[in-house]
């Protein structure tokens, strides 16, 4: 008889246990789906305020982002070559967007250096800079004061 309850019990606990992290692992894909999602609404919403590419440029560049092994020079490769501070900010959120990992995070070290690439007369600190306004607003967080020294970003759903 207590086999038969044990057995019981082993199979009702690990039925809740399956469901419960299936559950979880679903609200965690939904949160990166739509911290995602806010990026892209961020990057088109700053690309139709202030017009520094064509709408050709910025369909090609949010088709390339949304591909999952695509990167952030990827993005860039239909952006202009200035280096105006609102061109720094809507590549530094699509790479956000491009390296986005499935715990919500980006490596910092790639970050910077797909920017640099993409953007070689970008300076660094305003690549931090942009950083530091997307910090200030609740997108991101990193641990520590200094994005540099930081390993990952974090990017947080709105």
């Amino acid at each position: 008889m207590l086999t038969v309850v044990s057995t019981v019990a082993g199979i009702v606990v690990g039925f809740l246990t399956s469901w419960w992290f299936s559950r979880s692992s679903k609200r965690q894909a939904e949160a990166n789906t739509s911290a995602l999602q806010s990026l892209f609404s961020d990057v088109a919403e700053s690309m139709t305020s202030k017009p520094i590419i064509t709408g050709v440029e910025v369909d090609q560049a949010l088709r390339a982002a949304r591909l999952p092994d695509k990167v952030a020079g990827d993005v860039a490769t239909s952006l202009s070559s200035a280096t105006s501070a609102s061109t720094i900010d809507v590549l530094v959120r699509a790479s956000l967007g491009a390296l986005l990992n499935e715990h919500g995070e980006v490596s910092v070290p790639r970050l910077l250096q797909e920017v640099a690439r993409a953007l070689p007369d970008a300076s660094l600190s305003s690549v931090l800079s942009s950083l530091e306004e997307l910090r200030k607003a609740g997108r991101v967080s990193w641990s520590g004061d200094d994005v540099r020294k930081a390993e990952v970003i974090k990017v947080h759903p709105q």
